[in-house]
């Protein structure tokens, strides 16, 4: 392992760190198998979870154990409702599309999961937003889909002076992969 040529302090962890190295790989292998590539893998925020798309709310879980799950909240009065149920897909990806009007900003939900040999609500894993009950100290995933930000401040313009920098770090301010000097500071940045 070449990290240890570089750090000799660790070389009586080589066993745990070629052990940690292995599970790495291994665990990399699965994401490249399972989705492709790693960045595909970190983007899974982007195809789970509540997204309003196309004029209607789409929402997708991946449960691969449940055996019901649906999307309850103020909506379905925290009941879950047939009209709420989520449709199982391959992989145990669960999704449902819902009218544009049956979810707002700010409104709570959560899922309800059937599973064999229980059932209970839970926090959607890919829930953009959380908020606590301040009453209950309950938890629940919220719709965050603000209205855009209206600017108001027309006749804002940028000035044309060059920036102005009131604070800098005098050991990193260089090009060098070093911490420099306050002399190179002096005369390299002021």
């Amino acid at each position: 392992m070449r990290l240890i040529d570089y750090d000799s302090w660790l070389k009586p962890f080589l066993p745990q760190l070629q052990q940690r190295r292995k599970r790495f790989l291994n665990r990399l292998a699965q994401i490249n198998s399972g989705w492709g590539s790693l960045k595909e893998y970190a983007s899974a925020h982007l195809q789970f979870g509540l997204h309003f798309k196309n004029d209607e709310w789409h929402f997708s879980e991946w449960a691969p154990n449940a055996k019901e799950l649906y999307l309850v909240g103020e909506f379905s009065d925290w009941k879950p409702e047939q009209d709420f149920r989520l449709t199982r897909g391959e992989g145990g990806i669960w999704s449902i599309k819902l009218h544009r009007d049956i979810l707002k900003h700010g409104d709570h939900y959560k899922l309800w999961m059937i599973w064999e040999g229980g059932a209970a609500m839970r926090i959607p894993a890919y829930a953009q937003r959380t908020v606590q009950d301040p009453e209950t100290l309950l938890f629940s995933a919220q719709v965050w889909y603000p209205n855009p930000f209206q600017w108001d401040d027309h006749g804002f313009s940028v000035p044309d002076a060059p920036a102005l920098i009131y604070e800098a770090h005098t050991g990193m301010a260089q090009d060098a992969e070093r911490v420099g000097s306050y002399i190179e500071f002096a005369e390299n940045i002021l």
